[in-house]
């Protein structure tokens, strides 16, 4: 899931620091992947803030595909998600997932 507020809001970092603290405390495993814009600036500067908003709903979209009701998506940074995966246990799993997800993308 993802909140549309929490993709523009101002200071993502805070919404994910918060997120990973209460995921770590809740002592269940799960994934975290970090998904990077490479160009994002790039996009933002030349389209304008409209056309980057519209690109980063769309990227959010398109990781939620893939993922459970239960997982969460949010931003880190301008240029940057946090993928939130609950579950996975292990390297490999994380890594399929992870090539899902760039394959999606």
């Amino acid at each position: 899931m993802f909140d549309a507020d929490d993709l523009l809001e101002s200071d993502p970092r805070r919404r994910f620091e918060q997120i990973l603290l209460a995921r770590c405390r809740a002592g269940k495993p799960f994934a975290l992947m970090l998904v990077n814009l490479e160009g994002f600036a790039d996009v933002n500067a030349r389209f304008g803030t409209d056309i980057a908003a519209l690109l980063v709903y769309e990227i959010a979209s398109r990781l939620r595909e893939k993922l459970d009701e239960n997982d969460l998506v949010t931003r880190r940074g301008p240029s940057e998600f946090a993928v939130f995966v609950h579950g996975i246990d292990n390297m490999e799993s994380a890594n399929r997932l992870a090539m899902e997800l760039i394959d999606r993308l």
